[in-house]
């Protein structure tokens, strides 16, 4: 059985890392091409787990494995990736649903927000208040909080599968078990009372992990759209600044 109290930490260094990522894009809008896109996929393609590790010969290497994992476990790496996991998936779907929404919710308005940002600042050259700078800062520091927390939910997957193969006496006794071998709870049914809690201190995870996929694949292809509205605008904008370069020079050489 699982712990019955799963608590995890979190330093205030990840919010000064999330703020610093916050201001840079601030500063610099062609990060969010050159690097937050890059990102943002390899996190929405790790949303897409699980993943058959037999694929990769590299996961095969136990002498390369074990150790990591040994090393991540004398950091405190391990432990927080595993509580993590546990407290996301095998817990009751209340709690689980309110890491999907803060995630994928945020990463859906981080899509809108850099969309906009990026495109009247670059591609219409308006200047933004100090206010409307604030509140633009302020989501996407708010929306990096929901990305990166959806990274590091995605991360922990990964890693407590490969710890499941190699290192299976590092986890909790539930966690050793593949997902979909845990069976789903007995649904409790009386008369005026429906509930499908379990007493057993764990809650089947498969379900959990299915939904947190799709949605990866949703977030991606709302991305996709977000990013082709963008592109669309931001050449028809192009091409007409072009043209007016164009007929401006034919107007000097005229003159």
């Amino acid at each position: 059985m699982t712990k019955d109290h799963t608590t995890i930490t979190i330093s205030w260094t990840h919010f000064l890392f999330i703020g610093l990522i916050s201001i840079l894009v601030l500063l610099f809008p062609i990060l969010i091409i050159l690097v937050m896109m890059p990102l943002t996929i390899i996190s929405l393609i790790l949303s897409g787990y699980p993943i058959d590790f037999s694929k990769y010969s590299f996961l095969k290497k136990k002498n390369v494995i074990i150790p990591f994992l040994h090393f991540l476990h004398q950091l405190g790496v391990l432990n927080f990736f595993i509580s993590l996991n546990s407290i996301v998936f095998y817990t009751i779907t209340k709690i689980y649903y309110i890491f999907f929404f803060f995630c994928y919710g945020l990463t859906f308005l981080y899509f809108l927000v850099s969309r906009y940002y990026f495109y009247h600042l670059v591609v219409l050259k308006e200047n933004f208040s100090t206010l409307a700078l604030f509140l633009i800062y302020f989501l996407l520091f708010l929306t990096f909080c929901g990305s990166y927390l959806r990274t590091l939910i995605n991360v922990s997957s990964i890693i407590v599968v490969v710890t499941r193969r190699y290192l299976p006496d590092l986890l909790d006794h539930v966690l050793r078990v593949d997902p979909s071998d845990i069976p789903p709870p007995e649904p409790k049914r009386s008369l005026f009372s429906f509930s499908r809690n379990t007493h057993n201190h764990h809650y089947p995870p498969q379900p959990k992990n299915t939904t947190w996929g799709r949605a990866g694949i949703l977030i991606a292809c709302g991305g996709l759209l977000v990013s082709s509205i963008t592109d669309y605008h931001t050449s028809q904008q192009t091409q007409e600044a072009i043209r007016q370069t164009q007929e401006a020079r034919r107007s000097n050489s005229r003159v």
